[in-house]
């Protein structure tokens, strides 16, 4: 038993087995750094990341100064949600080894994952690792995709166009850059050309729900409604939708209701609320039994517009229902044309 077998092992995929050699060798010698790190990289590979967090950070305890170690706790902290601690192992890391590319590249990365949550210094630092990133390695392909998305983030559309078309040259099949790219041509106000983008990264295998949200907003821009409500559906997976989560009742598909009761709930802010409010007296000639869920603020004159069952405002319980509906997937239901829009709100 010796932890070159284990490595082998583990290298050659028998996981299962190199795990048994690493927790052998552990039972003999519970500060093994390599063993804890190894074993760690192992779990983290199986998706258990919290305990592949725990375990490498009993490495650097018997082994501070290692900067993978840090830096594959990074990795791990991130899979198990938890970005804030995520970002310091990151930053251990490229202290202890300053020309270390790929602690650079995910400290930047995990820096612009914090998303709305990013503060203005923050999203200065990310781009600095990214283009630390680059400079040690110039052809990461991903670090200039992911610098790309930061600078579009922060307004600089020029450099984020620039960083982009250094990702698809050095990679030209990146979904992930064309999907980058798209957003940048919609910054710019270029539709067809963004609409080009995120194509094509369907076509290289994108499918998140980002990019057929995006894409099926500018469809839906350039009057293309079928094509464009169906892919604008994928709103829906998106993390920060807005919607009640796992309702027992089945999604409405759009048949007859026949005096069923229906769960509309708004999705958006007053703007978008009220324009798709139009689709209720349809959903009424459907024969359903309408209960809507909008924001507090417009409570009081959706109860006074429409013959509706009932209005709640999001925090009270909605009552009993037989199938639910987000507002904005009204629309697409009722196969609605650029010929074809209610006229009445």
């Amino acid at each position: 038993m010796s932890l070159a077998a284990a490595l082998r092992l583990h290298r050659a995929g028998r996981l299962p087995e190199a795990e048994r050699l690493y927790r052998l060798m552990l039972e003999r010698s519970p500060r093994n750094a390599e063993a804890l790190h190894l074993l760690g990289l192992l779990y983290g590979q199986t998706g258990r990341m919290a305990t592949s967090a725990d375990l490498i950070r009993r490495a650097i305890e018997a082994r501070p100064g290692n900067p993978e170690a840090w830096c594959n706790l990074g990795i791990s902290l991130s899979g198990a949600g938890k970005p804030e601690e995520a970002v310091r192992a990151f930053r251990r890391a490229v202290e202890l080894q300053p020309d270390y590319a790929a602690a650079w590249f995910k400290l930047g990365t995990e820096l612009a994952a914090l998303g709305t949550a990013l503060l203005e210094c923050e999203m200065d630092e990310a781009i600095s690792a990214l283009r630390k990133a680059i400079g040690l390695k110039p052809d990461h392909a991903a670090a200039w995709c992911n610098l790309g998305a930061v600078l579009r983030d922060k307004g600089d559309i020029d450099g984020a166009m620039a960083a982009l078309e250094s990702a698809l040259h050095l990679k030209p099949d990146d979904a992930a850059a064309h999907l980058n790219l798209g957003t940048v041509f919609h910054e710019q106000a270029k539709f067809d050309e963004a609409i080009q983008s995120y194509r094509r990264a369907l076509d290289l295998g994108g499918n998140s729900p980002e990019l057929h949200t995006d894409l099926g907003m500018e469809l839906l821009r350039a009057g293309d409604f079928e094509r464009g409500w169906r892919e604008y559906e994928w709103r829906l997976k998106l993390k920060n939708s807005v919607q009640p989560r796992d309702l027992p009742q089945p999604l409405w598909d759009g048949r007859d209701l026949d005096g069923k009761r229906i769960l509309i709930f708004a999705e958006q802010g007053f703007g978008d609320s009220l324009q798709f409010l139009r689709y209720l007296p349809k959903v009424v000639k459907k024969g359903g039994r309408v209960i809507l869920q909008m924001p507090p603020g417009l409570v009081r004159l959706c109860q006074q517009s429409w013959d509706l069952e009932r209005v709640v405002a999001p925090e009270e319980p909605p009552g009993n229902f037989d199938v639910y509906c987000p507002l904005l997937s009204l629309p697409r239901l009722f196969q609605t044309s650029v010929t074809a829009i209610p006229a009445e709100v």
